[in-house]
């Protein structure tokens, strides 16, 4: 995704895009293919191991929620950094990042479609948890916060461009592991006497300091 966007041609960006559409969408595909057999594989893996037995019911491909996406994330994304800045080359390079994201975000739903569909699907499946990477954003901490919170009734996965959440099923009410109680102890320490729309800005305050002082997250 990277070097299709490297080489656009930037003196009619919406051009270019038409040109190499349908390399993106087979891109992408293929990495969403690829994320619900994972996805697959791991739901029946996990259920092994918990002593329990699941089928996984299958995402479904929608390339219509791609096709708006690589737009916005590519020409407009485009368009609107050159005239803020002026730099093609710059406006080459942001395309290229928030294309990227975009492209892996759609690839993973593969995967989280699938644990989503088979958690409000399965019978022996109470609810949901979702998992962080090594280097979460403060939305995503924030979320993972809450732990096991997450009922079968819980809408859909929330997934950003660049997040590499995951979720994990529950098949009974359990305690929060460690990793867990740690996020909300630095929740109630981040955000002592606020409420509300206050508490998100303290703990995203703490959040982006806490990374920035941290040399595993230098650069």
């Amino acid at each position: 995704m990277r070097q299709l966007a490297q080489g656009a041609q930037t003196g009619d960006v919406d051009a270019w895009l038409d040109s190499v559409f349908d390399r993106l969408l087979t891109i992408i595909r293929g990495g969403w293919v690829t994320s619900r057999r994972i996805g697959d594989r791991y739901l029946r893996e996990h259920a092994r191991v918990e002593g329990r037995a699941v089928v996984p019911v299958s995402a479904m491909w929608v390339p219509e929620r791609v096709i708006a996406s690589v737009r916005v994330t590519g020409p407009v994304e485009f368009k609107r950094h050159l005239e803020r800045t002026g730099s093609v080359v710059a406006a080459k390079r942001v395309m290229a990042d928030t294309l990227s994201a975009s492209a892996q975000r759609h690839a993973l739903a593969g995967d989280r479609d699938t644990v989503m569909a088979t958690v409000a699907e399965s019978g022996v499946i109470v609810g949901w948890r979702r998992v962080v990477d090594a280097d979460p954003c403060a939305f995503c901490a924030l979320l993972a916060s809450r732990g096991a919170v997450y009922s079968k009734a819980t809408v859909g996965f929330q997934a950003h461009d660049g997040d590499e959440c995951t979720a994990e099923p529950l098949y009974e009410r359990e305690d929060d592991p460690q990793s867990v109680l740690d996020l909300q102890d630095e929740w109630r320490k981040a955000t002592a006497g606020t409420s509300g729309a206050a508490s998100i800005r303290a703990w995203r305050r703490y959040w982006d300091s806490r990374n920035q002082n941290d040399p595993q997250n230098a650069g």
